[in-house]
C-alpha cells in the first residue's frame, strides 16, 4: 500500500516540469506588458455608463441645495449642506466622484485662513 501511494507521489512530481511549462506559455500569451491602453478617438465617445442609484428624494435634495447656491453664490452655509451632502453620496455609493464635487462646492473658501480652525495667525 505504501509503495502504491508513493508511486503516485512520484508521477505528479514527474509531471511538475510539463505544468509549470503549460502555465509559462499561458502567461507570456497574456502578456500585460505589450498592451496598449485604450485611447478615444472622440472626446464625446462613452467610456462607461455608470448605474444611477440615486432616488428621487436624494436628486430633490441635491438639487435644491444646487439651486441654492446658484442663487447665492457666497453662502457658505449652503455650499456646506451641498458639500455634506455629496460626501454623504460618496459614503453611500462609494463614488469618489462625489468627492471631487463637494471640494469643487467648496473651492471659494478652500484655502481661505479665516475659516481654518488652527490658522498660523492663532498659533502666535
Amino acid at each position: 500500500m505504501a509503495n502504491r501511494s508513493k508511486s503516485r507521489f512520484v508521477r505528479a512530481r514527474s509531471r511538475w516540469p510539463d505544468f509549470v511549462l503549460a502555465v509559462s506559455v499561458c502567461l507570456a500569451a497574456v502578456d500585460p506588458g505589450r498592451t496598449t491602453p485604450f485611447t478615444p478617438n472622440d472626446d464625446h465617445q462613452v467610456l462607461e455608463r455608470l448605474p444611477a442609484k440615486t432616488s428621487i428624494a436624494e436628486l430633490r435634495t441635491l438639487r435644491g441645495a444646487q439651486a441654492e447656491l446658484r442663487t447665492d453664490p457666497e453662502n457658505l452655509q449652503a455650499s456646506l449642506r451641498l458639500a455634506r451632502n455629496y460626501i454623504e453620496k460618496c459614503r453611500a455609493e462609494s463614488d469618489p466622484r462625489y468627492l471631487g464635487y463637494a471640494q469643487a462646492t467648496l473651492a471659494p473658501w478652500w484655502n481661505s485662513p479665516e475659516l481654518l480652525p488652527f490658522s498660523s495667525k492663532s498659533s502666535k
